[in-house]
């Protein structure tokens, strides 16, 4: 049996009441617990489920109210279907009882960007807030950037979109194109088709070619995950994962570069850095197989 400090944490996680030292010590004891991590998931629904059916209408400490009622029941005790019917009445009764919140910014745009969130699609400037949840696109000829409260930075290349799934834990789900992401000491990641970039420094870039992903190091270390493999990249490497493949390093150096692609530049339908024999098991700019993405989450 797991100690209920990790279940606390998960509260404090869920909150934003959490310090960076919990957190790391949360991330790294779910990473290696299957009966945590999925109670923590099942957390993070649960609150998003109920910031959802809240959302709309204005209540000043409605949410906090109802946060401290669910950690005082211990909701997030209990495992499989009792957490999943426990979640479920619990949403009813209080999007029955009680109005909604506005939602809570998270990031800050540093440029002209366009956001698509709660079905809506606006043009955000510099100093707009930027939701959780929402997809964040750059149309413009020009790289733009978004801020997060404790100051990292995510550069968002020409023609690229992402979105912001899960601000707590910084996970970005990457829909086309490239970021680069400068990482200023928080849990931060990016998925999709299945493979997972996760930081282990703070200057990185992940490109998206079709069904697979490319990632260039400048600084630190990355993790690269795909097909249940994993591969730690340092500064100056370059590797490569499609959905469904292990993850493989084409590049190794001991002095970091500049990205092969500049963010600047549209990105091209094939990786400039692969040479003939670092060919990846299937082109990466295959599109990706159907019916749908495994990362849909």
């Amino acid at each position: 049996m797991c100690k209920a400090r990790y279940r606390e944490l998960m509260y404090k996680v869920v909150d934003g009441t959490a310090s960076e030292a919990e957190t790391a010590e949360l991330q790294e004891h779910v990473a290696g617990c299957s009966r945590c991590a999925a109670l923590f998931e099942r957390i993070k629904l649960l609150d998003s489920l109920l910031r959802e059916g809240m959302r709309g209408r204005r209540f000043e400490g409605g949410w906090e109210r109802l946060a401290r009622r669910i950690r005082a029941r211990r909701v997030a005790r209990y495992a499989g279907a009792a957490v999943a019917s426990a979640a479920a009445a619990l949403l009813l009764a209080f999007s029955l009882i009680l109005p909604s919140t506005t939602t809570h910014p998270v990031a800050l745009a540093e440029g002209e960007l366009i956001v698509e969130h709660n079905g809506e699609t606006v043009k955000v400037k510099s100093g707009d807030e930027i939701p959780e949840g929402a997809v964040v696109r750059n149309s413009r000829r020009r790289v733009v950037s978004i801020r997060t409260p404790k100051g990292s930075r995510i550069l968002l290349g020409v023609g690229s979109a992402f979105r912001l799934v899960d601000h707590k834990l910084w996970r970005l789900r990457l829909l086309s194109g490239q970021i680069r992401a400068k990482v200023n000491g928080e849990p931060f990641s990016v998925v999709c088709n299945g493979i997972e970039v996760r930081v282990c420094g703070t200057d990185f870039v992940v490109r998206r070619y079709g069904a697979g992903v490319e990632v260039e190091v400048f600084e630190g270390r990355v993790s690269l995950k795909s097909a249940g493999k994993v591969v730690l990249l340092k500064a100056g490497d370059t590797g490569f994962a499609r959905w469904g493949a292990p993850p493989f390093v084409a590049v190794r150096s001991n002095a970091a570069k500049r990205p092969s692609v500049p963010l600047e530049k549209p990105l091209p339908r094939k990786p400039v850095s692969l040479s003939p024999q670092d060919k990846p098991p299937a082109p990466l700019d295959l599109p990706v197989p159907r019916p749908a993405e495994p990362d849909n989450r």
